[in-house]
């Protein structure tokens, strides 16, 4: 919600069961691409409107490295 914009939350909850995929990525003003957790992104709201079946793709800056993405999948998993 940095640029004025509504909190995931916000637009998430009301379609909850109706999101097929989801495609993520952290974001701190206005660098994004950041691996979650990395940024101010309310991932407490994420993971509880996700399904745990929900498929989730990690989008992410160029020259993001393999240990911290790995890093990003577990902390993700630990959360659902």
């Amino acid at each position: 919600d940095f640029l004025g914009l509504d909190r995931a939350s916000d637009w998430m909850e009301p379609r909850e069961g109706h999101i097929m995929g989801a495609h993520l990525s952290d974001a701190s003003g206005l660098e994004a691409g950041l691996l979650p957790g990395a940024g101010t992104v309310d991932w407490g709201a994420v993971r509880e409107t996700l399904s745990p079946t929900v498929p989730r793709i990690l989008r992410l800056a160029p020259g993001t490295d393999l240990p911290m993405i790995r890093e990003a999948i577990r902390w993700l998993e630990a959360g659902r």
